[in-house]
């Protein structure tokens, strides 16, 4: 009776010892390619699924709304729109760094601005802000979701014209989609992870439709190019890896 009763008080004891579970950090960092190839500015080194040579003088998207999804279904949301800019390498990692202790398997954004929050006041009136702001006369909505610009050599021919893919809420519409990515578990207790997605900017070109640069013209009017742009996005964004920093 004694031997249980002093297992009893030594269970109490270290049971009333354990330390409640603490918020930790996540970032998501956003690694872009071109295909199987490294993503850089200003070089005429890409081949379109339509075999144009091509290069990339701008790239700039929003990500937002930023949920981390718990094992029983939990979601933690990162409110806001975050501006990416693969020329920016702050852009390009977004911390969370109060998250809610749990065992997290996914995680999931929206690519662009969807239609609740595209107003005036979501962002910040910074400059690159007012820099991305959507043309009032193509309708509601006050922010594009992308701006993608280059050039390509029409086929080979050695003269350069320009590709303007301008993505955004043509007339109102929402044309903003969610990306949910499987990430593999972790658990968040005072410690720190990133969770390391690749964005492949050749998917904007195919999957499902091939875009044919010389076909494209006006696109920010035409609500059926947007569609496109909608459709094809959807593989742009994939998991590569999962890393927790040292403590």
């Amino acid at each position: 009776m004694k031997n249980i009763f002093l297992l009893l008080m030594l269970s109490i004891v270290l049971f009333s010892c354990k330390k409640p579970p603490k918020a930790g950090q996540v970032s998501l960092k956003i690694e872009h390619l071109v295909g199987t190839e490294s993503f850089d500015f200003d070089t005429m080194k890409y081949v379109s699924p339509t075999n144009h040579p091509y290069k990339i003088t701008k790239l700039f998207y929003y990500v937002s709304e930023i949920t981390y999804i718990m094992t029983d279904g939990t979601e933690e949301v990162q409110v806001g729109g975050f501006l990416i800019n693969p020329d920016e390498e702050s852009t390009l990692k977004i911390t969370n760094s109060d998250l809610r202790p749990g065992t997290y398997n996914k995680v999931r954004f929206q690519f662009g601005i969807d239609s609740t929050n595209n107003v005036t006041d979501y962002l910040a009136q910074s400059l690159e802000n007012i820099s991305m702001e959507w043309p009032d006369q193509l309708g509601p909505g006050d922010y594009h979701y992308m701006k993608f610009e280059g050039k390509y050599d029409s086929l080979s021919t050695g003269i350069e014209k320009s590709f303007i893919y301008h993505y955004g809420p043509t007339i109102g519409n929402d044309n903003s989609f969610s990306v949910e990515l499987a990430v593999g578990e972790f658990v968040i207790d005072d410690n720190s992870f990133n969770v390391i997605v690749n964005a492949d900017i050749q998917e904007w070109f195919q999957n499902p439709t091939l875009y044919n640069f010389p076909d494209y013209s006006m696109v920010m009017m035409n609500q059926s190019f947007q569609e496109i742009y909608k459709a094809n996005g959807q593989s742009v964004f994939s998991f590569r890896q999962l890393t927790e920093d040292a403590q």
